[in-house]
């Protein structure tokens, strides 16, 4: 499933563990039902929607894609996105937002899901198209062994021309 996000969430900063990246890159899955169809590349702006405080459900060995039964991964790592907030100036109502990543979390057992809350500040900037926008394939973000491949993997893909830093820069 090729995945589309504003280029502000792709480049907001937060150190993530792999599972911590799972989660949220099934966070930005879950809001991809808004852009079917829609061409963004006339549409640079911020899209309207209706999600207000989205309840998610994501099969748990989505997240554990390493094909490990280590559920307490999953919950250390959701309790950390609790903790961790994101924050956001909406420049156009100059407005500063924080909030934690996600929240309510619960797993019951044996059902293989677990159970997320995240906030509509989230999601407004999600769909904030102002600054532009990127493109990458779910199933190979998901795949990557590394949060810090996930997001390089999300920077890079799609450039369509070459980019060369020298070492010393690096």
């Amino acid at each position: 499933m090729e995945i589309t996000q504003s280029f502000i969430m792709t480049m907001s900063r937060a150190r993530l563990n792999m599972y911590e990246q799972r989660i949220l890159l099934k966070i930005v899955e879950h809001g991809q039902s808004l852009l079917k169809g829609l061409p963004l590349e006339h549409n640079l702006k911020k899209l309207k929607h209706d999600l207000d405080n989205v309840r998610i459900e994501v099969p748990v060995r989505y997240i554990l894609s390493d094909k490990t039964d280590h559920y307490e991964h999953v919950y250390s790592s959701a309790r950390s996105l609790m903790q961790k907030i994101f924050e956001v100036y909406d420049t156009d109502t100059k407005t500063w937002y924080a909030t934690p990543y996600i929240y309510n979390v619960s797993h019951v057992q044996k059902s293989g899901n677990l159970v997320i809350w995240v906030s509509k500040a989230f999601f407004n900037t999600l769909y904030d198209f102002t600054k532009g926008y990127s493109k990458y394939v779910l199933e190979t973000a998901m795949l990557l062994k590394s949060p810090y491949a996930v997001r390089l993997y999300v920077l890079m893909c799609g450039q369509s021309h070459p980019i060369t830093y020298p070492i010393e820069y690096l």
